[in-house]
């Protein structure tokens, strides 16, 4: 199976007010078509922020983000827009379970009313 998401060595910082503050330090992971991962962490772990960052909302202070080999750390806002509509919707739509096309299928696993 080929990487969809590539962290590596990923770190996030922003400024508020005078003070820096790391959100993210170091942070490496991969994951493959068809896997399914779970973040968990305690408050202020900097969960969001990873999913912000594979999400394409935000690039990253230091490290690199890929989404199916392409860096987003150098990506305009519109053209993260694009890569998040192109590559990641159709992914999460689809479960790379196969049908892009039938949203319905999560739940019918499940056993929700659709």
């Amino acid at each position: 199976m080929s990487e969809r998401v590539v962290v590596t060595d990923v770190s996030k910082t922003y400024r508020l007010g005078q003070v820096m503050v790391t959100a993210l330090a170091g942070v490496s992971l991969a994951v493959k078509a068809g896997e399914f991962v779970a973040v968990a962490g305690p408050s202020g772990s900097g969960k969001t922020t990873l999913l912000n960052l594979i999400g394409c909302l935000d690039t990253p202070t230091s490290g690199e983000v890929a989404i199916d080999g392409e860096t987003i750390g150098g990506l305009s806002a519109g053209r993260r827009a694009d890569l998040r509509v192109e590559r990641l919707e159709e992914h999460v739509r689809s479960g790379d379970q196969g049908n892009p096309g039938d949203l319905e299928a999560p739940r019918r696993r499940v056993g929700a009313e659709t």
